[in-house]
């Protein structure tokens, strides 16, 4: 086990747990002996021992969702990209209903958090760093990133107020399988085993690119810690590989790895519009005490 200190395994509420990053964590966090309860709107992706699916979500809290919790572990977001999402549902969403959870929750004595937030939220700013540190200012693009940002600022004010427990981090570029088809290095595998071409941009892009798996070891730790401690706290985080490189050389690794017999078609997409090119993390946290 990753907690030996504690005299009863650990209970975690897990949101987004039928999500890419959230299945991974929820495995993971059975594994290293944690028992979980996650909402689902739709059924279960999977059963497991020591797993609770329960029927819900996001603004419909009921109070025997926080019996015997002891910590919420909050994955959902809606508008993810490359997924549309209009402003309205990104803010109700990713703002209202979870600002909402965590409201319920702390009125119950569920006061230890983890919420995952996304790298998207420094948006241009990244444009201005070659390590960009957790207290950089947030100039996010677009709803999702905006929503994100949004909520940041709220839970950190809010657990100011009510002296709660909060690790907010924010993974940067992951990837592995299962991810949504449309992102990035899914859309690569798919053209590489499929003998395709694959168009892309120019790649100057620089990104850090982290397995999944690696973000969901990283995740745990910190909720581990979470659990552990006995002051309340504000611990602000980048979860990342650490090594800076181009969207070119990436896709070019992978390409190669895969043995595609497709081509690379680099520079045959535009740039988005509001390209963010450099977008890498300083990995030092940062901790208020409550």
């Amino acid at each position: 086990m990753v907690f030996d200190s504690f005299l009863k395994m650990p209970k975690l509420f897990v949101t987004g747990g039928t999500g890419f990053l959230g299945g991974y964590f929820i495995k993971q966090a059975l594994k290293e002996g944690f028992i979980v309860r996650a909402i689902t709107r739709k059924s279960p992706p999977f059963e497991l021992d020591h797993l609770e699916w329960i029927l819900g979500g996001l603004g419909e809290y009921k109070t025997e969702w926080m019996d015997g919790i002891d910590a919420i572990v909050h994955i959902a977001s809606a508008g993810v990209s490359p997924k549309p999402i209009s402003w309205q549902e990104a803010l109700q969403i990713n703002l209202c209903e979870s600002l909402g959870l965590f409201q319920f929750a702390n009125e119950l004595g569920v006061n230890k958090w983890v919420v995952i937030g996304s790298c998207m939220e420094y948006g241009l700013s990244g444009n201005n760093y070659e390590f960009i540190p957790v207290d950089a200012e947030l100039i996010p693009v677009g709803p999702y990133a905006t929503s994100k940002a949004a909520f940041y600022l709220t839970i950190s004010a809010f657990c100011r107020e009510k002296r709660a427990y909060l690790s907010y981090l924010r993974p940067f570029h992951f990837f592995g399988d299962g991810q949504y088809e449309k992102n990035f290095w899914p859309s690569l595998k798919a053209a590489a085993i499929a003998g395709l071409d694959f168009p892309m941009t120019k790649g100057e892009q620089i990104r850090d690119f982290i397995s999944v798996q690696a973000v969901v070891e990283e995740v745990l730790q910190h909720t581990c810690e979470l659990l552990e401690l006995k002051k309340p706290q504000i611990k602000i985080k980048n979860i990342g590989s650490g090594v800076p490189r181009t969207l070119r050389s990436f896709a070019e690794e992978w390409w190669h790895f895969w043995k595609a017999k497709g081509q690379l078609l680099v520079g045959a997409m535009p740039y988005r519009e509001n390209e963010i090119f450099r977008l890498v993390p300083n990995l030092t946290p940062k901790v208020i005490f409550l």
